[in-house]
């Protein structure tokens, strides 16, 4: 069953591009960071991560870089230091 769930999961993820808003060891700063996010942005996808001793601060599901470019032109007055990455990111329903 494990691996049913497993494959499932795999189906709807593809690789593709996010945005590192902020990458720290500041909690706060992160908080921050993903609160501005969802105010500039909405209906995007915001993703917080922690892997000691750095926070993670990711935008969005973008299957394109140029999607992703378009977004970060909207962002970068407030993230200066915002850059995209590849990584695998959840398809749409």
């Amino acid at each position: 069953m494990d691996s049913v769930a497993n494959e499932r999961r795999k189906a709807n993820l593809i690789n593709g591009f996010r945005i590192l808003l902020y990458s720290g060891n500041d909690r706060e700063k992160a908080s921050k960071a993903k609160e501005m996010a969802y105010r500039l942005i909405r209906n995007s996808n915001v993703y917080t991560s922690y892997q000691s001793p750095t926070f993670k601060v990711k935008l969005g599901d973008y299957y394109q870089k140029i999607d992703a470019y378009l977004a970060l032109k909207k962002i970068v007055s407030v993230f200066p230091k915002a850059v995209i990455i590849q990584e695998v990111v959840k398809l749409k329903n």
